[in-house]
């Protein structure tokens, strides 16, 4: 029978509690709360997120909130964006003073001069916002809109349309060369 050997035991690998990051850059960032200022992050998950004049490729968090910052992706509880900017964000709750591409929000309180490309929320709450494309179930405001849910019908009819027109065409000119 073999004797087991003695060895030491291996170190657990754990998160860190609070990590915060002032004028630096990195790659991957996992706690429980993260602090950045002035700096540039790749990726970033954490309970807690507070983000200072910085740029973000993608997060997720529970409770995120973004000042002067530039985001890639969010996705997030509660989240807040004062003056900046965010590619795409799914969130329950979303606050937002700045501009955003892509919003996907149960509940988005919008501040007046806000931007949005395409917006579906639940309840948008806002103040003159200017959006492109709007599916909401509630709206509290002014909201205005180059497509509504109107017109989102029309131009999917429309496009419907011009997409089988040119496909029947094109089975009508192959045929012919086919002969």
């Amino acid at each position: 029978m073999a004797k087991a050997k003695n060895v030491p035991p291996v170190e657990e690998l754990t998160t860190p509690e609070v990590v915060n990051l002032v004028n630096t850059q990195a790659e991957h960032v996992d706690a429980e709360l993260v602090r950045v200022s002035h700096s540039r992050v790749g990726r970033m998950h954490a309970e807690e997120i507070d983000i200072t004049r910085s740029g973000v490729i993608g997060l997720s968090g529970d409770h995120v909130s973004g000042r002067d910052s530039w985001i890639g992706a969010v996705q997030g509880g509660r989240v807040t964006l004062n003056n900046g900017g965010v590619v795409a964000i799914q969130a329950e709750q979303m606050t937002l003073n700045g501009n955003a591409g892509l919003v996907q929000a149960n509940q988005l309180d919008m501040a007046e001069g806000s931007t949005v490309g395409i917006l579906s929320a639940g309840k948008v709450s806002a103040e003159k916002v200017r959006t492109v494309l709007l599916l909401a179930g509630k709206v509290e405001g002014t909201v205005e809109t180059v497509l509504d849910n109107r017109r989102i019908l029309l131009a999917s009819l429309v496009a419907g349309i011009a997409t089988g027109g040119v496909l029947l065409l094109g089975k009508f000119l192959f045929r012919r060369r086919n002969r």
